[in-house]
């Protein structure tokens, strides 16, 4: 190596260029940048060498070695986790169901319920069907959720007053629900297409009921068939509402009672209207 290139070598490694004045060390400025240019193309190594100080490098095998630590920890992590999920799936199988599957069966479920429904309305084509189909389907839906979160509730709270306050919650939700899911009908449907849909899902208990009064007590008047009918019709509303069949009927159960007493004070034998209530 050149006395020359020796000298430039040291100022540059030494006296870094930015620290000179602009104005007095200009000249030497460029020189330094061509000196360094000239190292640069001639020896890209020796450049490397004199820009990273000791303390540079050790800090980059440091960070190398941390690197290294992190990318096998993570590794670790992985594998355990993928053990880990193996044997709870090998113990447990039937977990592999999960909740996209079960929402895929129930949609699957409350969608052939209602088509049963919307079948029995004879509307003009396909796509009234589907429409009604789906609302039909939404309100089932619906009125599941507000049971499912209800009875999750109160099992976590066992108090009686925490519980009707929860059950007063739940209804006055299912109050919303119906009220919303009769609007959506009527943009459907007539009032009689619509009181299928009621009397569906409610089992058609209703008219069987109904029906049952009539034939079993045949000296009943008009205005007691109107009275029995109403008291009916109301329980279908509460009924429609029910989460389970057993609601359903728990509904009509009780508008039967109302009625037998109703009957009662109308003369009626009570052997019958008993065995009518069975």
């Amino acid at each position: 190596m050149s006395p020359a290139r020796a000298f430039f070598l040291l100022i540059w490694t030494f006296i870094p260029a930015e620290r000179l004045p602009q104005a007095k060390w200009k000249i030497v400025r460029y020189s330094i940048n061509l000196v360094k240019l000239y190292i640069v193309s001639a020896s890209p190594h020796l450049y490397l060498y004199f820009h990273t100080s000791k303390s540079c490098r050790r800090q980059l095998k440091r960070y190398k070695r941390l690197r290294h630590m992190k990318d096998s920890l993570l590794a670790l992590g992985s594998t355990l986790i993928m053990i880990l999920a193996g044997s709870a799936a090998h113990a447990n199988p039937t977990h592999t169901l999960s909740l996209s599957d079960e929402d895929t069966t129930y949609t699957r479920v409350i969608t052939e319920r209602s088509g049963k429904i919307v079948a029995t309305l004879g509307l003009p084509d396909s796509a009234a069907f589907y429409r009604v189909r789906a609302i039909v389907t939404d309100q089932y839906r619906a009125l599941n959720a507000v049971y499912t979160d209800r009875d999750s509730l109160l099992k976590q709270h066992p108090s009686d007053s925490l519980k009707k306050i929860i059950r007063q919650d739940a209804d006055t939700k299912i109050a919303g629900l119906h009220a919303a899911y009769l609007k959506k009908l009527a943009t459907q449907l007539d009032s009689q297409q619509i009181d299928k849909i009621k009397d569906g899902m409610t089992y058609n208990v209703r008219t069987v009921t109904y029906n049952a009064y009539v034939k079993m007590i045949p000296q009943l008047t008009e205005q007691q068939k109107a009275v029995i009918m109403a008291d009916l019709i109301e329980a279908r509303e509460h009924a429609m509402d029910g989460g389970s069949s057993k609601e359903k009927h728990a509904w009509f159960g009780k508008y039967k009672g109302r009625i037998n007493n109703y009957l009662s004070t109308q003369g009626i034998d009570e052997k019958q209207v008993s065995k009518q209530a069975k």
